[in-house]
């Protein structure tokens, strides 16, 4: 990550809106990590922490983060996602791969996910969701 790109704040890092990260994102401190609205990742993000997108980012690789991962409305993620928590698909979020969660997985309205969804949670459907398989060890809700 170039030193430009990202900022430490109070609550984690932040990469600032309309960035573009050439080489991915690697941090193993447990923050939490903000990308602003339309940042580009040219490759995966790895975290010990936990992710949050705003609107329209683009990821180019999976994302594996040990907390909780949230995918803003409009974004895309050009891998499969695992996460050690809750995983959330906002409105219009595209995920092309599988998602892997240890806890819930929320998608939602308009959403589109080109896997399988495996969950030792429950995964909850709030509106309409394009997905592949879904395989929750606890149950499929809709709200």
């Amino acid at each position: 990550m170039s030193d430009v790109s990202v900022a430490r704040t109070e609550h984690g890092y932040q990469v600032a809106p309309e960035t573009q990260v050439p080489a991915g994102i690697r941090l193993r401190d447990k923050a939490r990590v903000l990308l602003g609205h339309d940042v580009t990742v040219d490759g995966g993000v790895f975290l010990a922490g936990t992710l949050h997108t705003q609107p329209r980012v683009k990821i180019g690789g999976p994302v594996r983060c040990f907390g909780d991962v949230l995918i803003g409305p409009g974004s895309e993620v050009h891998g499969g996602i695992e996460s050690g928590g809750a995983v959330r698909i906002l409105p219009d979020a595209k995920v092309y791969g599988h998602i892997t969660a240890v806890t819930d997985v929320h998608l939602h309205d308009g959403c589109k996910v080109a896997g399988a969804v495996v969950t030792t949670g429950d995964i909850v459907v709030h509106g309409e969701a394009e997905t592949g398989d879904l395989r929750p060890e606890g149950r499929v809700r809709s709200e």
